[in-house]
């Protein structure tokens, strides 16, 4: 997205990725914030933030912000399924 917040390139449908972008924003904004009054000052290099339907990437640079959204599912193995797998070895 550009300065504005506006998606440049997208793979979603086009009111999707301006609420995502709007929102992302906004907390973009809040986080930066927060960083530069710490002591020393720091800058927001990259956000990563998960929800239960999304994961969200948010990499911040001077004219544009990435962000990726994708789907969280099977990025990790439930304990029973590692148990499972171990056990046949």
């Amino acid at each position: 997205m550009n300065r504005s917040g506006v998606p440049i390139k997208t793979s979603m449908e086009r009111q999707d990725a301006l609420q995502h972008a709007c929102l992302y924003e906004n907390l973009r904004e809040k986080c930066q914030a927060f960083l530069s009054k710490m002591e020393p000052p720091q800058l927001l290099t990259m956000l990563r933030v998960r929800t239960r339907f999304h994961e969200v990437l948010l990499t911040p640079d001077g004219k544009i912000t990435v962000l990726v959204v994708q789907n969280p599912k099977d990025t990790h193995l439930k304990v029973e399924d590692l148990n499972r797998h171990s056990s046949n070895f």
